[in-house]
């Protein structure tokens, strides 16, 4: 019985990351570094002390009263800390808990401009994002008299991109099994478990793929800067560009400018593919200047409009 109540613990706890250590989003005014859009143009730090935790405390550098160093990726306190004592994980109050995870997991910067420390930032989901987390806990239980003592480690990566789920396990491009799946995008690939109660000692799963984190951070290709091309949008035949492409190369274009939309007054009226500049009357807060999208108007097509 005691096996099944901590190897439950385990399960929530493995959750904690995901669900446990939510951020708050910092109003765009309390940004600190925003282009004359009030869009964000670089990372967003925990040393400038603009970002919240779940409980509303600001984040900062080193060990906070729970036991998370955002900054360093850690965690190191006892199970309920993780939850801020929350009434529901009292009968597992006594269980210590340490958590290690990578960037890609939780980041300790803000560099998508909404307020929040980054969850695999540049990937639409955790899936190829190379994120990891390691858990490792440890207890005391009686059983007839006895005080038994366990722990319990194990190891969890973001499914790659190319791999593929039957039930309920992960298997990478070349069929071999990468572990049990885990919330849906993440995959088991090592557990080691020591109990002498319940007759567990040492290595309980290992990953046929293997359990390093390595091999599931993804390829980032290097980028090489070829040229700028402006194109002014009074000019409808478009302008060529200095330099031949190559067949068969991959080029990552990158597109950016204004238009007008309105004849207000000022930059009121100019939008780009992701903001307009608006009135406080034609916002949906009443409060003027850039907004992400058409804001006050419903349209299909977005800023992409034809004007």
């Amino acid at each position: 019985m005691k096996k099944l109540i901590y190897a439950i613990i385990v399960i929530v706890a493995l959750g904690l990351i995901v669900a446990g250590c939510t951020t708050s989003v910092v109003p765009p005014a309390e940004q600190s570094v925003a282009d004359d859009k009030g869009k964000p143009t670089k990372c967003t730090t925990i040393q400038s002390g603009e970002i919240v935790a779940s409980d509303g405390s600001v984040i900062t550098v080193g060990y906070d009263d729970w036991g998370y160093n955002y900054q360093a990726h850690l965690f190191n306190g006892y199970y309920c800390d993780s939850y801020r004592d929350a009434a529901w994980c009292q009968p597992y109050k006594d269980v210590e808990l340490m958590m290690k995870w990578n960037d890609a997991w939780i980041s300790n910067k803000d560099c998508d401009g909404d307020g929040l420390l980054d969850r695999h930032y540049g990937f639409v989901s955790y899936i190829g994002s190379g994120a990891w987390l390691t858990n490792h806990q440890s207890g005391e239980y009686e059983e007839d008299g006895e005080i038994c003592k366990w722990n319990y480690f194990v190891k969890i990566v973001a499914a790659p991109a190319d791999a593929t789920k039957v039930n309920d396990i992960w298997y990478n491009a070349d069929g071999i099994e990468i572990g049990p799946d885990i919330w849906g995008q993440f995959a088991i690939v090592q557990q080691v478990e020591n109990d002498a109660c319940a007759g567990l000692h040492g290595l309980q799963y290992k990953s046929p793929a293997g359990p390093g984190f390595g091999q599931y951070i993804p390829h980032i290709p290097q980028i090489e800067f070829v040229e700028t091309v402006e194109v002014p949008g009074t000019n409808e035949y478009g302008v060529d560009s200095f330099y031949d492409l190559e067949n068969g190369k991959d080029y990552l274009l990158r597109a950016s400018g204004t238009y007008r939309f309105a004849s207000w007054s000022g930059d009121f009226g100019l939008a780009d593919a992701e903001y307009s500049n608006r009135t406080a009357i034609y916002t949906p807060d009443n409060a003027d200047g850039w907004i992400k999208g058409e804001g006050y108007f419903t349209s299909v097509c977005g800023l992409n409009c034809p004007r």
